[in-house]
């Protein structure tokens, strides 16, 4: 879960208790990303920040009993942004396992 805000508000905790009915209706894993915010920090810092995650749950998937073969990128907004970027990143840079999904709620895309 890569949270929205714009790229400069929220948090990740922020937006926890609106994950909890996804999370018990699904069984599934979820990992919260806490990037760190645009206006703080330069334009890749986002994105650098959920590639740093990706790589944390490469590392942990087995200790954390995840499927390989479902792992996504979800929200919306800024967070969608990101989710897009992120499966782009990933690709480009030869993640595995790859991710399954993209699950983006009108995410920003072009801010023409």
């Amino acid at each position: 879960h890569i949270h929205g805000g714009k790229f400069t508000s929220m948090r990740a905790h922020q937006v926890i208790p609106s994950l909890i009915p996804f999370v018990s209706q699904s069984s599934l894993p979820f990992l919260a990303v806490d990037y760190r915010r645009a206006l703080e920090f330069p334009f890749q810092t986002p994105l650098e920040n959920c590639w740093t995650a990706l790589l944390f749950l490469q590392l942990q998937i087995k200790r954390l009993g995840i499927d390989v073969n479902k792992i996504a990128v979800w929200r919306k907004s800024a967070g969608g942004a990101l989710a897009a970027s992120i499966s782009l990143v990933a690709r480009d840079r030869d993640f595995l396992p790859p991710l399954t999904k993209q699950i983006l709620i009108y995410p920003m895309l072009d801010d023409r």
